[in-house]
């Protein structure tokens, strides 16, 4: 087989993040240098000259799906290796265990296949393996669909961005509904216990800023993320933004502490969505 020809990597941004463009690729560049797969990003009119990078231009368009689905019409290969541009990858990526993948999405006719997080959401049995690395995402899994770093087919991720309109955030939050409906969630998903794609764990954009911490996590990997066109976040922002990052990721496995959580929040006149 020849996965180079079956899969493309399709780093989706826009505009206003062209300043992570340069740190993205360098670190692809460093942990992933036989990656054999071509490699688009698309953006809104901004170009950017890089080897091994192709451009797609989408023009002045603001919702994150549209953009999505433009920019799929000019990819011929039918698997997505979906990235945003702030998962900047710190450790190396096996290009085998992507191939891998690659095939197994091919044998098995699957549509989606996260490679940055655990997606079970449950205790898991024998019944959910069904490769070694590889398990099948349950359909009521809360965020078992999501922007993360994941392959897809091409021609089930245009479907699932022609279902509406919208940004990143709501298109994570309509799967979260849909895991609540009798039905769960559509397709064959799956997800890698390895986390091969190796994300940086923590985040690299927050509010619009970079995380301190992940800008000290890469110093020490002995790469310096080029901060002179975006600011770095206050630190005492970040312990807050950290804070609701655990509540939420917690709520979503505790229904009755989210029920509870959500009341609370409320008397103080915050709604939110976990």
């Amino acid at each position: 087989m020849n996965e180079d020809s079956q899969l493309a990597i399709l780093v989706l941004s826009c505009d206003k993040y062209s300043d992570l463009w340069n740190d993205f690729f360098n670190l692809k560049e460093r942990f992933w240098p036989d990656c054999p797969f071509p490699c688009y990003l698309a953006t809104d009119t901004v170009d950017y000259q890089r080897d091994g990078v192709k451009v797609i231009h989408f023009g002045n368009i603001r919702l994150w799906t549209v953009c999505a689905r433009e920019a799929l019409k000019q990819i011929k290969e039918p698997y997505i290796a979906l990235f945003l541009e702030d998962a900047f990858i710190y450790k190396s990526i096996d290009t085998k265990v992507v191939e891998d993948n690659l095939r197994f999405m091919i044998e098995h006719d699957a549509d989606y296949l996260t490679m940055e997080r655990n997606r079970s959401g449950r205790e898991l049995s024998a019944d959910d393996q069904v490769v070694p690395h590889i398990w099948r995402i349950d359909r009521h899994r809360n965020y078992g669909i999501d922007t993360s770093a994941s392959i897809w087919n091409k021609d089930f991720f245009r479907k699932e961005l022609e279902k509406g309109d919208c940004n990143p955030w709501q298109f994570e939050v309509n799967y979260c509904k849909l895991s609540k409906t009798k039905e769960g969630l559509p397709g064959k998903i799956f997800f890698d216990d390895r986390q091969p794609f190796n994300i940086s764990p923590e985040e690299v954009v927050v509010q619009g800023k970079f995380a301190p911490d992940t800008v000290e996590m890469f110093h020490r990997l002995g790469y310096d993320i080029d901060t002179s066109k975006r600011d770095v976040l206050a630190r005492r922002k970040t312990v807050i933004g950290g804070l609701k990052r655990w509540f939420r990721n917690h709520l979503r496995e505790n229904p009755f502490l989210s029920s509870v959580t959500r009341r609370i929040a409320r008397l103080f006149g915050v709604e939110f969505f976990s």
